[in-house]
């Protein structure tokens, strides 16, 4: 991988989260519905909502999950020595940090106390455990889902890598079918992760350029921008299970290309490169902070309807970053160590 390469894919990684964010801001901006005095969306806000939230930043996650399979094979060998390699690389970076944070969200969930807390303690400590760490559909921390599926698809890596040595295309192939019309027996891992880590697995192995769009990139852009508004008009609709899929590869391929915009701007890549670093804390870090942050934003404007509710899906996920990516470098200068091991030893 080129070094310009290598600059962009770092590049990109705190847009995605803010895209993760909001994804959950939209999911949050529901609850006004049920605090006196809201009432229903008007349609703008139903649509700019959609728009950001279930077309655009729906890009982030199978980019990421595309990302970690590019990376995880991209001049692998196949040897035991290398698997053995990536196995105790993504123990510390995916495996630690995912125990961390979903056993620590628990614990303070619990210590509050209340029936809920009661009711996990009364199913015994496996249980406990269990469920916290997502034996159920979404562990604790929910985003963290990710992170679980990703820590599976490590694990079945020799199976993955062995299916892309022995048909690769048709291996692909039939797996973006089952994610397009949802037809996958379970929920974990999810096709979505299966998919799209294969998908990146491949080019990993193939060694394809992820920014061999760049030829074709205001093209992608243009395809990308109609299809995005016609997506955001039919989310929820049974249409948009023909749309959707094809909005998200679109966009997959239209935000690697955008991260062009960073290398010809250097106040912006300066701007992503200092905000790098705090990508996986905010990651981990921002449920339930964001989910109580505009409850009480929605408390205090005295509800969530209309522009009050679309100002605060804006400005929600904007003041939680603004806690959380200066709170870590703070935290690295008091506790570097707990730090690194907490998110992985990144940053």
């Amino acid at each position: 991988m080129t070094p310009e390469a290598s600059r962009r894919l770092d590049l990109i990684r705190f847009p995605m989260i803010l895209a993760v964010v909001y994804i959950h801001a939209h999911v949050h901006s529901h609850v006004v519905k049920s605090i006196p005095g809201a009432v229903e969306p008007f349609a703008p806000q139903v649509f700019l909502q959609n728009l950001i939230s279930e077309v655009l930043a729906r890009v982030a996650v199978p980019l990421f999950f595309a990302l970690s399979g590019y990376l995880f094979f991209l001049g692998f060998d196949g040897s035991a020595a290398s698997f053995g390699r990536k196995f105790r690389s993504r123990f510390w970076s995916l495996v630690v940090p995912y125990v961390f944070w979903n056993l620590a969200i628990r614990a303070v969930f619990v210590a509050s106390g209340g029936r809920e807390s009661t009711q996990l303690l009364d199913g015994g400590y496996v249980h406990f455990l269990a469920s916290s760490l997502g034996s159920e559909k979404f562990p604790a921390v929910y985003p963290l889902w990710f992170i679980r599926d990703l820590i599976l698809l490590v694990a079945a890596s020799p199976l993955v890598y062995a299916l892309i040595r022995l048909a690769g295309g048709p291996v692909v192939a039939a797996l973006a079918a089952c994610w397009a019309t949802e037809a996958w027996p379970t929920d974990i891992p999810s096709i979505e992760g299966v998919f799209f880590f294969t998908l990146g697995g491949y080019g990993g192995l193939q060694k394809i350029d992820p920014f061999a769009v760049d030829r074709f990139g205001p093209w992608v852009l243009a395809a990308y921008a109609p299809l995005a508004i016609v997506d955001a008009f039919l989310v929820g609709t049974p249409s948009d299970r023909l749309v959707h899929p094809a909005a998200i590869l679109v966009g997959l391929f239209a935000a690697l290309y955008a991260t062009k915009a960073a290398i010809w701007n250097d106040r912006l890549g300066r701007a992503l490169a200092w905000l790098a670093p705090s990508t996986f804390f905010v990651f981990a870090a921002h449920e339930p902070l964001l989910g109580v942050t505009i409850k009480a934003m929605s408390r205090r404007a005295g509800g969530g309807d209309g522009l009050r509710g679309m100002a605060i899906y804006l400005l929600a996920p904007i003041l939680v970053c603004g806690i959380l990516v200066p709170l870590h470098p703070l935290l690295v200068r008091v506790a570097p160590r707990f730090t690194r091991i907490v998110t992985g030893g990144r940053g």
